[in-house]
C-alpha cells in the first residue's frame, strides 16, 4: 500500500522554476540601544533600518497540488546603520557606523497552497535559510575621520586596529536562520512578503572591548534580521 501511495504522489509531483527579486529592509536583532547620563555627559546609541535588495532563481517541488517545498539561490544585501551621539556641555560627538554584508542564500521552506479559484492561490511558507558571505564593508565616520574595513577579510596592521585583532575578521562568513513568508500567486506571477531571523551571531566576539567605545559593544549579540517584499515569475 505504501508503494502505491508513493507512486501516486510522484505521479502528481510537479517541478517549477522561476525568478524572484525584491526589496530588503534589514537591521540587527540583539542590538542594545541605550541612553545614559552621568556628570553632565550623555550618550545615545540608536539603530536604523538599512534598505537592500535580493534577486535569484526560485524552485518549487510540489508533492501534491497543495503541499510542496520551495528553495532557490539568491544574492541578498543586508546590514544596519548605527548612530552614537555623545554630549558634554556645548560639545557634541557623533559616530556613524554602516555595516553592509552581502550573501549568497539558499532558503528551504515547506509551503501549502490554498486555491482561491480563477487561477489564484495564496500560500504560507516556513523553513530555514543558509547564507555564505560574499563581501561587504563596515564603514565608520566620526567627525571628519572615516574608516572602511572589509567584513570577511582578515584585519591587518594597515587597518589601524589593536595588535590582538590583526588576523581576525569582523563578521562570521556563514549565517543560518529562520524564514517565513506569505505569497499570493496569480497564474505564473507571484507577490510575497517575508521575514528572516538569523540564529547565528554575526560579528566576531573578539572585537568587543569596553575600552574601544560603546558602539561596538552595543552590537555584540547582533544577528541578521530582514523584512522583504518580492515579485516573481514561474516559467
Amino acid at each position: 500500500m505504501s508503494l502505491f501511495m508513493a507512486l501516486a504522489i510522484t505521479a502528481n509531483a510537479q517541478l517549477n522554476f522561476g525568478v524572484k527579486a525584491g526589496l530588503n529592509v534589514s537591521s540587527f536583532s540583539g542590538f542594545k540601544e541605550f541612553h545614559e547620563e552621568e556628570d553632565g555627559y550623555s550618550r545615545d546609541v540608536e539603530q536604523g533600518n538599512k534598505p537592500g535588495f535580493h534577486l535569484g532563481v526560485d524552485v518549487q517541488y510540489m508533492f501534491t497540488p497543495q503541499l510542496g517545498i520551495e528553495s532557490g539561490l539568491f544574492y541578498s544585501t543586508l546590514g544596519t546603520k548605527v548612530t552614537g551621539t555623545g554630549k558634554y556641555r556645548s560639545s557634541v560627538y557623533k559616530t556613524e557606523v554602516s555595516i553592509n554584508p552581502s550573501y549568497l542564500q539558499i532558503p528551504v521552506s515547506i509551503l501549502y497552497k490554498f486555491d482561491l479559484g480563477q487561477d489564484l492561490y495564496i500560500y504560507p511558507s516556513a523553513g530555514l535559510y543558509f547564507g555564505c558571505g560574499l563581501g561587504g564593508k563596515m564603514e565608520e565616520k566620526t567627525g571628519e575621520e572615516k574608516r572602511s574595513l572589509d567584513l570577511f577579510s582578515k584585519l591587518s596592521e594597515s587597518d589601524n586596529v589593536a595588535d590582538e585583532l590583526v588576523g581576525e575578521v569582523i563578521a562570521n562568513r556563514f549565517d543560518v536562520g529562520l524564514n517565513v513568508g506569505l505569497t499570493l500567486q496569480y497564474s505564473n506571477f507571484t507577490v510575497g512578503l517575508g521575514y528572516e531571523q538569523g540564529l547565528s551571531s554575526l560579528l566576531n566576539g573578539k572585537l568587543f572591548n569596553e575600552e574601544e567605545g560603546y558602539i561596538p559593544n552595543a552590537m555584540k549579540d547582533s544577528k541578521n534580521r530582514n523584512f522583504k517584499v518580492s515579485v516573481g515569475y514561474f516559467f
